[in-house]
């Protein structure tokens, strides 16, 4: 994708595009791993860029964040894949095209909405 850009103008990244992280699971406590990087990931980056943290059950963040929180209920049947309904369609109501949604894993079911949301939006996963 080619971007012209006048010499002059000054680009404004918060206007452009939004960026979604998928954490599924944050523990308690964030001492490490994803729980510990995807949150200071958001924190470090939400001066310059529209950000999102979205996660299955609470986000056990340690800090008050300077970007959004999304926390959707986990489906009690589901709960080892971390299936929610309401994740689903909350990822699908806040994106919009132009849109990043960065997944911090895998192999649960948050990770693959992103792949639903992509079939109706032009976004990058």
């Amino acid at each position: 994708m080619e971007m012209d850009f006048h010499p002059n103008h000054k680009f404004n990244m918060m206007d452009s595009f939004s960026i979604h992280h998928l954490a599924p699971f944050i523990v308690k406590g964030q001492l490490s791993g994803h729980s510990y990087a995807v949150p200071a990931l958001c924190e470090a980056v939400s001066n310059n860029i529209d950000t999102h943290l979205h996660t299955a059950g609470k986000s056990n963040l340690v800090f008050k964040p300077s970007f959004e929180v999304h926390e959707y209920r986990i489906d009690p049947m589901l709960k080892s894949i971390l299936s929610s309904q309401k994740f689903k369609s909350g990822l699908k109501k806040l994106t919009n095209d132009g849109d990043i949604i960065h997944t911090h894993g895998l192999w649960r079911m948050p990770h693959i909405y992103s792949l639903s949301v992509k079939k109706r939006k032009n976004i990058k996963i």
